[in-house]
């Protein structure tokens, strides 16, 4: 939290140009991305969903560009498969 709240600090001091779909980290974006990275984590494995089933509407809320959030859900998804081929392979 103090990690992504410094460099966006630092981006801002030296007048880093965002684009469209940066987020801008605040301290109340932080604790939301923080509650609801523990109650997504928590349902994804007791109801085997992959990450962008749960995570692709949330960095929509939090104004990621559709594009990156999809990239993104799809490379939580390789984690997803990973782990239940492990425990597959293992049972």
């Amino acid at each position: 939290m103090k990690y992504l709240k410094g460099v966006h600090k630092i981006k801002r001091a030296i007048g880093y140009p965002f684009v469209k779909g940066d987020i801008q980290w605040t301290t109340g974006k932080l604790i939301k991305l923080m509650i609801l990275g523990l109650t997504t984590g928590v349902l994804s494995s007791m109801l085997g969903l992959g990450g962008g089933v749960i995570f692709n509407p949330i960095l929509l809320d939090f104004g990621v560009l559709p594009a990156v959030s999809s990239a993104s859900g799809m490379f939580l998804t390789i984690f997803s498969s990973g782990t239940n081929t492990i425990l597959y392979i293992i049972d």
